[in-house]
C-alpha cells in the first residue's frame, strides 16, 4: 500500500501497487460503490490528493477547497508539494495545504523562487546558503521562508518532475517499511516514500539542522 486515509474506523481511500510500475486508487464512501481510480506509480501521489478531495466533499457547504490556482506563496501551512503533468502536459505543482489540495500553474522550482523572491531572496542563493552550513551533502534542504520558520527538503534530485518536497514540521512518524518509509502527516494522511527509513530520517534532522543553524546565526547578527 502506497497512501492512506481514515476516518474513524472505515477507511476512505486506499492506493496499492499492481505491479508494472501501475497502481490504483480505491475511493469508497460507507453504504456506496467503490470508485477505482488508476495510475502509474509515479502519479499515486497525484491520484491520491484527488481522491482525499472526493473524500472530504471538497464542495460541501461552508468547504470550498481549491482545485487549481495560478500562484501560491509557500507558508507553514504547506504539508507537501510533488510535480504534476496537468492536461496539456505542462508540469505544475500538487500542493498539499492543511486540508487543501489544488494545482499550482508553477513547478516546484518556480514555486521555491517565487516565494524567495517576494520576501527580498531568491532559490541559487538559498540553495548556496545550504551547501556553505551543511557541507558536501547531496540533495539540500531549502529554507524557503525564514520569518515563518518554513524549510522543505526534497526526496531525490530537485530536478525530477515528480520529487516530493516535504515541510519537516508536518510529519508526525516515519517508521520503516522494508526499503519504504511510511511517513505519518499532520493532516492524518500518510505516504509511502521509496527511500529507507534511515535515509529519509537523515533527511528530516538535515532540514532541521539547516533551520536551527541559521537562526542562530541571525540572532547573532
Amino acid at each position: 500500500m502506497l497512501f492512506n486515509r481514515f476516518e474513524g474506523d472505515a477507511p476512505v481511500f486506499l492506493v496499492f501497487s499492481i505491479g508494472n510500475g501501475k497502481a490504483v486508487v480505491v475511493f469508497v464512501r460507507p453504504n456506496e460503490s467503490a470508485i477505482l481510480l488508476f495510475c502509474t506509480k509515479k502519479q499515486f501521489l497525484s491520484a491520491a490528493i484527488q481522491a482525499s478531495l472526493l473524500a472530504s466533499q471538497s464542495y460541501c457547504k461552508g468547504r470550498i477547497m481549491m482545485l487549481s490556482q495560478p500562484s501560491y506563496m509557500i507558508d507553514e501551512m504547506m504539508i507537501l508539494m510533488t510535480g504534476e503533468y496537468d492536461q496539456y502536459g505542462k508540469l505544475c505543482t500538487r500542493v498539499m495545504d492543511g486540508a487543501a489540495a489544488f494545482l499550482v500553474d508553477r513547478t516546484p522550482l518556480q514555486l521555491l523562487d517565487d516565494t524567495l523572491t517576494y520576501i527580498g531572496f531568491d532559490l541559487r542563493g538559498a540553495m548556496s546558503s545550504a551547501k556553505l552550513i551543511l557541507g558536501k551533502k547531496m540533495k539540500y534542504p531549502v529554507i524557503v521562508n525564514p520569518y515563518l520558520g518554513v524549510c522543505l527538503f526534497p526526496v531525490n534530485s530537485p530536478h525530477k518532475a515528480d520529487c516530493i518536497w516535504f515541510n519537516p514540521e508536518h510529519i508526525m512518524k516515519t517508521t520503516a517499511a522494508g526499503n519504504q518509509t511510511k511517513v505519518e502527516l499532520s493532516n492524518g494522511y500518510y505516504i509511502m516514500v521509496d527511500l529507507k527509513l534511515y535515509y529519509f530520517n537523515n533527511k528530516i534532522q538535515a532540514a532541521r539542522q539547516l533551520m536551527q543553524i541559521t537562526n542562530f546565526l541571525g540572532s547573532m547578527a
